[in-house]
């Protein structure tokens, strides 16, 4: 369980997860009387509203969204998971300021979400508000692995790349970014003081 996101934007512009939603919808279906379920619930779209940390609106944007959860089964809530763009490449673009070309300091955007859906049986429903903190930055995930710096060299740098570890599956969310996968591409992973 992620309690906190960090979007680096040397790689990335957009923050998203997938997100596990519960249904407590009661289960409505009957196989022995041939009534069919109406519980279940599809989701539709997502709403998303961020903020900075002083509650100022950074942004706001309704996308669609795929996913579906069960109806309960006694007092267990049915699960599915959406997949959720919580920080879009606006907001991302406004929290970083004019940082683009070097590093920019994280700063904190509070997502704030809500999950739209219908069930089966065509009620339209909504989840409650949920809110989930990411840190936006620009190369705060780069590593500089001691292996990488070049001993003939006074300053540390990240030169010697031959002995670089497999790529990452989603560059700049969360994970450290080691200096050899993006060296010689983006500035900030050759230099440190870039």
């Amino acid at each position: 369980m992620t309690f906190r996101g960090t979007l680096d934007v040397a790689f990335a512009t957009e923050y998203s997860v997938p997100l596990l939603v519960g249904n407590q919808l009661v289960r409505r279906g009957n196989a022995a009387t041939l009534r069919t379920e109406t519980s279940r619930v599809v989701f539709e779209s997502v709403d998303v509203h961020t903020f900075d940390s002083s509650g100022n609106e950074l942004g706001a944007f309704t996308a669609p969204a795929t996913g579906f959860a069960d109806p309960s089964t006694g007092v267990e809530p049915g699960y599915g998971i959406v997949h959720v763009v919580m920080v879009d490449s606006g907001t991302s673009a406004l929290a970083v300021g004019g940082a683009m070309g070097g590093r920019a300091s994280p700063v904190e955007v509070t997502a704030s979400v809500i999950i739209r859906g219908r069930t089966l049986g065509g009620e339209e429903i909504a989840t409650g508000e949920w809110q989930f903190p990411v840190d936006v930055c620009r190369g705060c995930l780069v590593y500089y692995a001691p292996e990488a710096d070049d001993p003939l060299t006074v300053e540390r740098d990240c030169s010697l790349t031959a002995d670089a570890p497999a790529g990452l599956c989603r560059p700049g969310l969360d994970n450290p970014v080691d200096c050899r996968l993006c060296s010689k591409i983006e500035p900030i992973c050759d230099d440190p003081s870039f």
